[in-house]
């Protein structure tokens, strides 16, 4: 203020610019993401090193490499206009995005649907607790099944998400055993993302017009994100069909 009263505007609105940006990561902290992606053998050939995008699902809706984190040579800001004419396209790589898709079934043969991929990562923790487990798919109908951040809090292991799924009627519902054993969470979590990405044009779309960006995910407090190489991988094998 005091230096505003003395007509600096220009350095108050850099001190806004700092606010804003912190702001930024700390609203991310609902949506810390559990499984980190494992790179693969050729992991260094996913992405281009110079250009890095960042997201997670409250993003702010700036131009690419624009945005908090982000890097971009000024030779490749062009190559990225496309992407940049999509609102809010940061939003959409996130794992909370709502973009509904089919994967599984049940012993009848009916097919399972998602509302997001972090549906289907949180209510597979709860893969032996069949009436939990369909809680979480979009077939149940239920609150949670529409709802990212309900699939957050019932698939989570503190005293809140305990309380929720007591709320649920599960007060004693068990972790699925084999979840976090070999890479097993991993490759529900990138088996859900192909699927969103193959089965919602509009989400397509985005990810390829990410071309050879590296795509990380902001985690609150941490100057360092989640690199997603599953999403990556999945763009490339897009980009070849």
């Amino acid at each position: 203020k005091f230096k505003k009263y003395n007509g600096n505007d220009e350095a108050l609105d850099k001190v806004d610019d700092v606010n804003k940006k912190e702001s930024d990561v700390l609203e991310g902290e609902d949506e810390d993401v559990e499984t980190t992606p494992s790179p693969s053998k050729d992991s260094d050939k996913l992405f281009n090193k110079d250009i890095k995008f960042s997201f997670y699902s409250k993003s702010k809706d700036a131009k690419p490499g624009k945005g908090n984190r982000e890097t971009i040579p000024e030779k490749d800001i062009k190559r990225f206009e496309e992407l940049g004419k999509i609102k809010d396209w940061r939003r959409t790589l996130s794992n909370f995005a709502i973009f509904p898709f089919e994967l599984g079934e049940n012993k009848d043969g009916e097919k399972y649907k998602w509302n997001s991929v972090e549906h289907y990562y949180q209510g597979h923790k709860y893969r032996t607790t069949t009436k939990l487990f369909e809680m979480f798919s979009l077939n149940s109908k239920s609150e949670l099944s529409r709802d990212p951040k309900l699939a957050k809090r019932a698939g989570g292991k503190g005293a809140a998400s305990k309380k929720y799924r007591k709320e649920l009627g599960f007060k004693d519902a068990l972790l699925e055993d084999t979840f976090f054993k070999n890479k097993n969470d991993e490759k529900i979590m990138e088996d859900a993302q192909r699927a969103k990405y193959e089965q919602n044009a509009e989400a397509k779309k985005v990810l390829l017009l990410t071309k050879d960006a590296l795509l990380e995910h902001i985690v609150a407090r941490k100057k360092e994100g989640v690199v997603f190489y599953d999403t990556m991988r999945i763009r490339k094998e897009l980009s070849k069909k």
